[in-house]
């Protein structure tokens, strides 16, 4: 069965980018509305075209053509402007994710900064532990000598004893061993009196030794409570950034739906476009009648 023009009654349509145009006037026709007008039932629901005019068109049926020409163009007015609603979201997102990728940066910033305080810190804190060691070491070796002169003026002591005790027993007479009680009493206090210097000197060198042991003791506690602080700046910006990373994931994905978007919105503004202009053409045509 030959297919007519609904405008110019000509039978010679061809397909054109999978659309029928006729020859003679230039009205195009969908897949679904040759199969109508073929009697043959569509492939898949879709609202029926207005009917177009006769090469007689009535008044009414002009109206109908008109009123179908202002339904589609209202439907490309707002498939343009959801075009541009969804291009308006596309830039909030893009200025969403730059001012994102800004708080990144800083952060990135922040972390390297972060890094090098650590590294002076790890620099401090092994100078430090240093101190401390040789402090130690030092304290040990002042109570190992001090130990040991105690230990020397305890038999010097018992020796001196000893001594005094023979010096007793001894008769105004016995002068020699008196004169050599004597000299080696002598020798005792001397001695007693050099362990004491050197104990008091031991002393002087823990006392003098003390305020830089605290020093570097305090030192020790502010390194170890600046690296808590550091530890945890470090921790609040991995846990940002990793958040910012799910955000701009979101975002990203966000993005890509409205791109997907205005993709079909441009699909569908070109297929509207196109219909519009052979309702164009029609129109054209039946002013010329």
């Amino acid at each position: 069965m030959a297919i007519q023009c609904e405008i110019c009654g000509s039978t010679n349509l061809l397909k054109e980018n999978g659309v029928f145009v006729c020859q003679s006037c230039g009205l195009r026709y969908s897949v679904e509305e040759i199969r109508r007008m073929m009697g043959t039932p569509p492939s898949a629901p879709t609202p029926p075209p207005a009917p177009a005019p006769q090469p007689n068109a009535t008044a009414e049926e002009k109206n109908a053509l008109e009123e179908r020409i202002r339904q589609t163009e209202a439907i490309c007015q707002e498939l343009l402007s959801k075009k541009a609603q969804t291009e308006e979201k596309s830039l909030k997102l893009e200025a969403e994710m730059n001012r994102l990728n800004e708080r990144i940066d800083q952060l990135s910033a922040k972390k390297k900064g972060l890094d090098a305080r650590i590294a002076t810190i790890c620099q401090r804190a092994e100078e430090n532990g240093r101190l401390l060691t040789s402090f130690n070491e030092r304290e040990q070796e002042i109570q190992r000598q001090a130990a040991e002169l105690r230990a020397r003026g305890d038999v010097i002591v018992a020796r001196h004893g000893v001594l005094m005790q023979e010096k007793s027993r001894l008769g105004p007479y016995d002068t020699r061993r008196l004169s050599e009680i004597d000299r080696e009493v002598g020798n005792i206090l001397r001695e007693v009196d050099s362990l004491n210097a050197r104990l008091n000197a031991l002393g002087s060198e823990q006392l003098q030794t003390q305020p830089r042991w605290q020093a570097a003791l305090q030192e020790s506690q502010r390194i170890q409570t600046e690296a808590q602080q550091i530890q945890t700046e470090s921790q609040q910006i991995v846990a940002e950034h990793e958040k910012i990373l799910a955000e701009n994931a979101r975002l990203r994905a966000d993005a890509d739906r409205l791109i997907a978007e205005a993709k079909k919105l441009d699909e569908d503004y070109a297929k509207e476009k196109t219909y519009l202009k052979s309702l164009y053409v029609a129109r054209d045509f039946l002013k010329k009648k």
